[in-house]
């Protein structure tokens, strides 16, 4: 997950702040990052399929120690897999499937110790554990979204039109992405802020512009990179060649303008990848583009995963909406069941949620945030006012 020895090589930049340092703040949470940090600890009980269900009991200590700071938690899981990165995932499913057959053998050799370090290694996170959490979510009235696909696209997109203010995961690809600000290395009580222009410090204004590129060169998840190359020397071999030179250096390593058309595919993978857009309320492309390609995944989709967890939140599902006071756009959270085609659908509590991904709001929460004069405003009459606005 994320980009090899991209975090060690800005690890002196990271500032250190407390978390109450973000109080009031939204901050977006990585939910399939946290489950990866928990399953450990109950790896035993998963590869014994022994009933555990303490992942569920871990998350929502995390949850509460956000909480007792006066932080907005915004849960993102997950959703079906990117066409772009099948190829990791099958070679991900073999390495875990290799070390699922070795702890069996270190079983049989008694080798107790080792069989355990194995089993770390072979579990997985299940739409069965994501299930648990977010029936948890709703009963604490946290805020969560399931992604059309991955939750790194979700969560940028979400920072990008300011539903969240920062990011909490562990995952490097978010610098990748373009996020501005990041909060690595959560420990309960502090956390490691990055913030977009710490590129500049690490190397320069080429660094800074290219780290796509780069990343790329490297490796990443949506394509394997160039044998021999990590972020450092991508990023002294760009600089060197240019953009104009890069077929000429992959000719020389025996990679042809399939690679070339490979790297183009993964940029645009970073850059316009499908997610899911809580104001407008259906799928787009994280940025703008005029015609989607399959490998973003689907604009329409049936994401089969999401629909089913929706029945969870049809009973008292809040939606997001748009106000304004004092001359600006701002959130508002309202508790009718879905943006309304009528005046009837208001007072229809079995309308079925239009997009097939979910966004949880906090009873809580909306008392704590609205204090001026909430109004009800036609959200197709202010959705484009409210695009603009952010720009």
């Amino acid at each position: 997950m994320g980009i090899n020895g991209l975090l060690p090589l800005l690890k002196n930049h990271l500032q250190r702040k407390h978390i109450s340092c973000f109080k009031n703040k939204r901050i977006g949470i990585d939910g399939h990052c946290w489950l990866y940090q928990i399953i450990p600890y109950i790896a035993e009980d998963l590869f014994y399929n022994v009933p555990n269900k303490r992942y569920v009991k871990a998350f929502l200590s995390k949850i509460k120690s956000i909480l007792s700071h006066k932080i907005i938690p915004v849960v993102i899981f997950d959703g079906d897999h990117l066409p772009m990165k099948e190829h990791t995932l099958n070679i991900r499913q073999e390495r875990k499937q290799k070390a699922k057959q070795e702890a069996m053998d270190a079983l049989k050799r008694n080798d107790i110790s080792r069989a355990k370090e194995l089993m770390k290694q072979c579990v997985n996170v299940t739409r069965e554990m994501v299930n648990d959490v977010i029936e948890e979510l709703i009963k604490e009235n946290i805020e969560f979204i399931i992604s059309p696909y991955e939750t790194d696209a979700q969560l940028t997109y979400l920072q990008n039109i300011g539903f969240v203010d920062c990011i909490l995961t562990e995952d490097s690809d978010f610098i990748v992405y373009g996020c501005s600000s990041i909060l690595y290395k959560f420990d309960g009580e502090f956390v490691s802020l990055y913030e977009r222009e710490i590129l500049k410090k690490v190397k320069d204004l080429f660094f800074y512009e290219n780290i796509q590129k780069i990343a790329i060169m490297s490796g990443c998840d949506y394509i394997e990179g160039i044998k021999g190359l990590g972020v450092i020397t991508a990023y002294k071999t760009l600089k060197k060649i240019g953009s104009e030179g890069l077929l000429s250096f992959l000719k020389q390593k025996n990679l042809d303008e399939n690679f070339l058309k490979k790297m183009e595919n993964a940029i645009k993978t970073f850059n316009h990848q499908v997610v899911f857009c809580p104001i407008q309320q259906k799928r787009i492309n994280l940025n703008p583009l005029e015609t989607n390609l399959y490998f973003l995944g689907d604009l329409i989709g049936n994401n089969v995963f999401s629909k089913n967890l929706n029945t969870f939140a049809t009973k008292n599902l809040l939606k997001y909406k748009n106000t304004e006071s004092k001359n600006e756009t701002k959130r508002v959270l309202t508790d009718i069941m879905d943006t309304p085609e009528s005046d009837d659908d208001l007072n229809d509590p079995k309308q079925d949620v239009k997009e097939n991904s979910i966004l949880r709001i906090s009873l809580k929460n909306k008392k704590k945030e609205t204090n001026f004069k909430k109004k009800k405003i036609v959200f197709e009459e202010k959705t484009s006012k409210y695009f603009k606005n952010l720009e």
